[in-house]
């Protein structure tokens, strides 16, 4: 939407309203009907249509929903015009376009330099889909800049919608073969699957059938305030306006790329513009397109104040939100307050070989703007719906922040991610000795992410589960294994005598020699059982030890009596041998 069609409209409106007052005496709203009549031809069946349609069809009361298809967004603030070329910043873009993300499926642009650059890989990253343009007018040169960014932009990804210029044929800026020229050679370079159009107004678009053939979809501005046409009657014209370009569109799908009505400036005709009407028109505006089931852009996201310049004081105000981004009064019928998000993602796949490439995908509701991923590795991501790389084994906790205006959440899915390798079989226990009946928790240590395991208690018993707990009934050493087995490989590993159930020691031991010639060395054995934890030998010559199995000198002749206690947690025993060792 630009100046001239504005200035242009607006001068007719006046000359009609002036000559109607002073020819005829007839009121402002007759003269706005003869001005929609002498601007729009419409067919007899198109005639019978329109009045065979109850205006309830197009003024009910829009549901109340989060997102309107498609918002036209320009990001000057106050300060900023494009006229001089102001430089926005890709910050600029971003703080602007998180206000409007949550209500929207669509954004449209209007250039592809000086900052405008950044609104499509933005608008991606917030999950909306792009309607990208480039800005045509009588400036060779910048025209071909804008052109060559656009083809750019689609190729890096940027772009869903390449729009070839806006208004150009209302502004004369390009003749229609100029133009023609300009959406083939875009067409051409951009990548498969990417709608080429231009955007114009409805008059202009079927004063240009040529230009409507060599659009893929076509794209039609449409403002009854700018027709001096109450906001009482404005739906029924644009129905009947689209209905009439779907006629001529040879069954390509038709867009309303502009439409929309100021809240604040001069009264034209029958249009009054005031945050009522602003509202209203914006409430039956998207309630016309839902139930019609019609693709549109909404004028415009944000107040802005270069506009007056052009368009007089109603330019500045054609915004939902207004200059500081603020919602209008009234636009919440059809965009109720943001509430705030409750995080939750899913993952695919969740498990699997390294190096593993997973698409976080995010599941949060309440429309966050803000999405912070913590991999578990020491990896980060800030888009919606990241595909992160893991290169080492491993067992990864997850966690995802969301944010809106309205507030924050959390969610935190602990060892999501399994990474495997070959296992390497390792466990402990606890305790690892005790006496009869001892329950004994087993707890697998090994690495590579086992998925299966196999346990021998040593006692005739076995178990399949990651982390047993087992019984010991009777007193006895026993040997531990674990087998672990994943889609890598498997490992194993074996302690030997690791658990002694015990029982009340029963001393006993042996000697050898048992006799001979002083000086005499011994070898003592314990043969007690029970599992002794302590032994006390008493060799009968005075000397004592504390050792297992003890080697003794005897060192003069005599009959000697040797004695034994063990000890263990159930109890103590002792035997003693009288007259054992002979010494000659």
């Amino acid at each position: 939407m630009k100046a001239n069609k504005k200035l242009n409209s607006v001068a007719l409106v006046s000359a009609i309203l002036i000559l109607v007052l002073i020819l005829f005496s007839s009121t402002v709203s007759a003269a706005a009907e003869k001005l929609e009549e002498e601007q729009f031809t419409f067919t007899e069946e198109q005639s019978n249509d329109t009045q065979s349609e109850s205006s309830t069809q197009f003024l009910g009361s829009a549901q109340n929903i989060n997102k309107v298809y498609g918002i036209n967004f320009s990001p000057y603030m106050d300060g900023q015009s494009p006229d001089y070329g102001s430089q926005i910043d890709k910050n600029q873009i971003t703080n602007r376009m998180k206000i409007i993300a949550p209500y929207t499926k669509w954004i449209r642009t209007y250039g592809t330099e000086n900052g405008l650059e950044y609104s499509g890989p933005v608008a991606h990253e917030m999950g909306l889909k792009t309607a990208i343009g480039a800005w045509l007018s009588g400036d060779t040169e910048a025209n071909e800049r804008q052109i060559s960014n656009l083809i750019d932009e689609a190729k890096a990804g940027n772009v869903d919608l390449a729009i070839v210029g806006s208004e150009t044929l209302l502004r004369n800026d390009l003749s229609e073969d100029q133009l023609i020229k300009y959406i083939q050679r875009v067409k051409q370079s951009v990548p498969a699957g990417i709608n080429v159009t231009t955007a114009d107004t409805y008059s202009e678009l079927l004063n240009h059938p040529k230009v409507m053939d060599e659009c893929d979809v076509i794209m039609y501005n449409s403002y009854p305030y700018w027709d001096g046409i109450s906001v009482d009657k404005a739906m029924e014209v644009q129905d009947s306006r689209y209905k009439n370009l779907v006629k001529n569109a040879k069954n390509k799908p038709v867009i309303v790329s502009e439409t929309g009505w100021p809240s604040a400036g001069n009264t034209i005709g029958n249009a009054v513009p005031s945050p009522e009407n602003s509202a209203r028109y914006f409430n039956d505006s998207v309630s016309w397109a839902r139930k019609n089931n019609i693709q549109y852009f909404y004028f415009e996201a944000f107040d802005e104040t270069w506009k007056s310049v052009h368009e007089g004081p109603q330019g500045a105000h054609w915004g939902v939100w207004d200059k500081d981004g603020n919602m209008k009064p009234g636009m919440e019928k059809v965009l109720p307050p943001e509430t705030a998000p409750k995080a939750n993602f899913s993952a695919n796949p969740t498990s699997g070989k390294a190096p593993l490439n997973v698409k976080f995908t995010d599941k949060s509701t309440g429309t966050p703007t803000y999405w912070y991923w913590n991999f578990g590795d020491g990896s980060k991501s800030y888009i919606q719906n990241p595909t992160h790389k893991y290169s080492k084994a491993g067992a990864y906790t997850v966690s995802l922040i969301v944010k809106n205006a309205a507030g924050r959440s959390t969610v935190t899915k602990t060892g999501y991610i399994k990474v495997i390798s070959k296992p390497v079989a390792a466990f402990s226990a606890s305790p690892t000795s005790g006496k009869a009946p001892l329950n004994v928790k087993f707890t697998d240590k090994s690495t590579g992410i086992p998925a299966f395991w196999y346990w021998n208690f040593g006692d005739g018993s076995k178990s399949y589960i990651q982390n047993p707990v087992h019984k010991y009934s009777k007193a006895g050493t026993y040997t531990v294994s674990l087998i672990v087995k994943n889609s890598v490989g498997r490992g194993s590993v074996t302690k030997t005598g690791y658990i002694k159930v015990i029982s009340k020691p029963v001393a006993s031991f042996s000697g050898s020699p048992t006799s001979g010639k002083a000086p005499l060395n011994v070898k003592f054995t314990d043969k007690s059982t029970g599992i002794p934890a302590g032994w006390i030998w008493n060799f009968g010559d005075g000397s004592k030890s504390y050792v297992q199995n003890p080697t003794h000198k005897y060192s003069k002749a005599g009959a000697y009596t040797v004695s034994l206690t063990v000890k263990n947690a159930a109890g103590r025993s002792t035997v003693t041998k009288t007259g054992y060792i002979k010494i000659t």
